[in-house]
């Protein structure tokens, strides 16, 4: 719950059209990617036991990377260049079978394993 929630927050206020578009300021995306928000969207995407989190958090990566070219820029560091195109091209399609066991195989595959050890404690 607290994932999905989260992910819609993030969704809504970079969509959000009556307030001043603070979320895509670059001293705010630089704070929220220091925070780990792009790789804790990707852990809520691997949640297989919970679909709701998983649509909601493709959902608010599809439109964190579409608001921010630096977002976009740490998460072809966290996954690879290959699979954030691909994620950008069709999200839902490039979520599909993100489960933990593949996300630990993309981040090691970039040599980015050790942050999801961290992020999860």
């Amino acid at each position: 719950r607290k994932q999905s929630a989260s992910a819609r927050l993030i969704a809504a206020l970079i969509r959000s059209k009556d307030m001043p578009r603070v979320l895509v300021r670059p001293e705010v995306v630089g704070a929220l990617v220091e925070q780990g928000v792009v790789l804790g969207l990707l852990v809520a995407m691997s949640n297989t036991e919970h679909p709701e989190s998983c649509k909601h958090a493709i959902d608010a990566l599809a439109v964190l990377l579409r608001a921010s070219p630096p977002a976009a820029a740490h998460l072809s560091r966290l996954a690879g260049s290959a699979w954030m195109q691909n994620f950008k091209a069709d999200p839902a399609g490039s979520a599909y079978g993100l489960d933990r066991a593949v996300l630990v195989r993309l981040l090691s595959g970039t040599g980015n394993v050790e942050q999801l050890r961290f992020h999860e404690r």
